[in-house]
């Protein structure tokens, strides 16, 4: 009879009656017989449970269930991080790009500052002020006619040294190719160097030649305008530099503090994206810097 039953599909073999039982709970009471035995095999084999158990959710549905939200939410993240590490790779490349162009803007600067003042140190030897000695009565023909005194011998020393190092750095930055950004940046500080070298040089032989041809006051006031002008600016640049400097170690040494806590709290992924991107930025965020 039981058999029969089941063979209904619309048959529910987990109703429970007004005692709280089911079909199982009644087979469980039967005695000891084979037909008991039965009557449990194909009600199990039908789905049938216990009382306690209707309504209770299945372990392996819910497992499966929980396994495989995880793994769609799993799935949801690293395609979302590669998006993310996809887009901060493009805005940094786009800012190294900036970077770079720069740097070669400054390089093209440096390089035209430098054939200036060899092109003005060269003029000055042949255009010396007084001009020169036209008549073999006076002296050597040819010579400048301010020629020994210790202001003019000055003045070619200093010229000389504007126009040497200017031609220097105009030699190397057109035979030096540095491809990397961090190469040319300190290309360009050694030129930067020699350059200032150069102007320091330009000014003082301008000064050193002014108390020969100029009144004495005239020269006097000429240095007293000049001197805190060069030392001024120079000693702002190398103030501003140093502050650079301390503010870029104290921004290192909270980047590194930063990343360890991001380390503890986020994937691989994220990681490594926000370390890329740590990394490009570094000298972005410093919208002036010194070289």
């Amino acid at each position: 009879i039981v058999s029969l039953l089941l063979t209904y599909n619309h048959i529910d073999v987990n109703v429970i009656n007004n005692q709280k039982q089911t079909a199982m709970d009644l087979a469980e009471n039967l005695r000891y017989s084979d037909s008991a035995l039965y009557i449990k095999k194909i009600l199990l084999k039908a789905g049938a449970l216990r009382a306690y158990c209707v309504g209770q959710p299945d372990e392996q549905v819910e497992l499966r269930r929980t396994v495989s939200y995880i793994r769609h939410e799993l799935q949801s993240q690293l395609i979302q991080n590669d998006k993310t590490h996809k887009h901060m790779v493009g805005i940094a490349k786009q800012v190294r790009k900036l970077h770079r162009e720069a740097v070669n803007n400054t390089t093209n600067s440096v390089t035209v500052v430098a054939v200036l003042v060899a092109s003005i140190a060269f003029v000055a030897i042949f255009n010396m002020p007084g001009q020169y000695i036209s008549d073999s009565s006076d002296g050597d023909v040819g010579q400048a006619n301010i020629a020994g005194s210790v202001a003019f011998d000055l003045f070619c020393i200093l010229n000389a040294l504007a126009l040497f190092i200017s031609l220097a750095v105009v030699v190397v930055q057109i035979t030096l190719v540095a491809w990397e950004t961090k190469a040319q940046r300190q290309v360009l500080a050694v030129m930067n160097k020699l350059m200032w070298v150069a102007c320091l040089c330009t000014c003082a032989a301008f000064l050193s030649v002014a108390y020969v041809v100029a009144d004495t006051w005239l020269a006097i006031t000429i240095t007293v305008l000049a001197v805190p002008i060069i030392l001024g600016t120079l000693v702002g640049l190398m103030c501003f530099g140093s502050q650079r400097k301390l503010w870029k170690s104290g921004n290192d040494s909270e980047r590194r503090i930063r990343r360890s806590s991001i380390s503890r709290s986020f994937s691989w992924s994220v990681r490594s994206t926000l370390s890329d991107i740590e990394a490009y930025d570094s000298d972005y965020d410093r919208k002036i810097y010194v070289v």
